[in-house]
């Protein structure tokens, strides 16, 4: 292995480390968001939710390895469900 496929391989790995960080924090925030929204006006179930997996998906995605399993039974969910609502008729 070269010098540069040294550095080209540093410098992508950072980068699954950096979204994981960005996607936590950006999760832990809207959690934060939501339970303050919660206190005044009663329940934000999807805004928590949304928040908790986001917060969920950064802390796996810093784990590379398991972010990506995370992101693929997500999309996998996601498509099944959208297909389920297809063959039912529902929006």
């Amino acid at each position: 292995m070269s010098v540069h496929h040294f550095v080209v391989l540093i410098g992508v790995s950072w980068l699954p480390r950096a979204f994981g960080v960005w996607a936590a924090l950006s999760g832990v925030l809207q959690l934060r968001r939501a339970v303050c929204h919660w206190k005044r006006s009663g329940a934000q179930w999807g805004m928590i939710s949304n928040g908790a997996r986001s917060a969920l998906a950064g802390a796996l995605l810093f784990s590379e390895a398991m972010g990506a399993v995370y992101f693929l039974i997500a999309g996998l969910w996601w498509s099944v469900g959208g297909l389920r609502r297809k063959c039912i008729g529902t929006p």
